[in-house]
């Protein structure tokens, strides 16, 4: 095609030369535009031409030009075709940065990696502070701990967590960080940390639960939500007023009678030991 062969293909010239080559057959004069050229060159004058005129020509000319214009005909599906799905694989919310670098994912290392699924029974912060230690020991050249991350979150999650993570919006997370985000919105909402939070305050020690196991339950809630707040001298008083009257008894016969003279870290230790 001219305008593709040629960066400087005129349209307006292809019509001139067009013209003069018709206006002594009567080309011209059936454009509509030959005259008009050839009367006004001797004094100097340019008339522009007409686009409609120009289309003409063109068409005239290079037939192919105008298949060239007219956008494709969709190739139509047959209904059996409508019935079944185009797309076999969800696209994926994540989005890695240009320059990261591929490793291979080995099986090996999938199965080391902590599973999710969702649960309420499990808890969010437990797993993604494993699957951050898994991730820490996968090393790869040039590769950073946050693109190994988001490149083996996937394989981590099953069931509610995999659907969620299959529905959240194509294209829209860019980071770890992000993501974790995410993760924490979804399965650490408020409810639950107002649940854990009342947990934690209004701790009780169980009927014939010993002092050490009553311990480690009121850590295991600390732990369970770490965004509590809270600093050790609240920590400790609510942890003992939950104890019944002997272990108290028996937390003062531990500390020699001295266990409100110790400083925060001192009666922290004790309660450890």
């Amino acid at each position: 095609f001219p305008h593709l062969e040629n960066p400087h293909f005129d349209p307006e010239q292809v019509v001139t030369s067009h013209n003069a080559e018709g206006s002594g057959s009567g080309v011209g004069n059936n454009v509509g535009m030959g005259n008009v050229h050839n009367n006004q060159a001797g004094n100097g004058q340019h008339f522009p031409v007409p686009p409609q005129v120009i289309g003409r020509v063109i068409q005239n000319q290079y037939p192919q030009y105008q298949a060239l214009q007219q956008p494709p005909v969709p190739q139509q599906r047959t209904l059996r075709e409508t019935l079944h799905p185009q797309r076999y694989s969800l696209p994926s919310c994540i989005v890695l940065p240009r320059d990261a670098v591929e490793f291979p994912i080995k099986p090996d290392m999938v199965r080391l990696l902590p599973t999710y699924h969702g649960f309420e029974s499990e808890d969010p912060y437990e797993f993604m502070h494993d699957f951050n230690e898994v991730c820490g020991t996968m090393l790869y050249t040039g590769a950073p701990h946050d693109i190994i991350c988001l490149r083996m979150f996937s394989f981590s999650l099953r069931d509610l967590a995999k659907k969620w993570l299959m529905y959240l919006r194509e294209n829209t997370i860019f980071s770890w960080t992000q993501l974790q985000q995410q993760f924490f919105d979804k399965f650490f909402p408020p409810k639950r940390t107002n649940a854990l939070m009342k947990a934690l305050q209004c701790f009780v020690q169980k009927p014939n639960e010993s002092f050490a196991k009553a311990w480690e339950r009121f850590k295991s809630l600390t732990y369970a939500i770490p965004h509590h707040g809270m600093d050790f001298s609240q920590l400790i008083n609510y942890f003992h007023q939950g104890l019944t009257s002997d272990t108290k008894m028996f937390l003062q016969m531990m500390s020699n009678g001295m266990f409100f003279e110790k400083n925060l870290d001192e009666a922290w230790d004790r309660l450890d030991f």
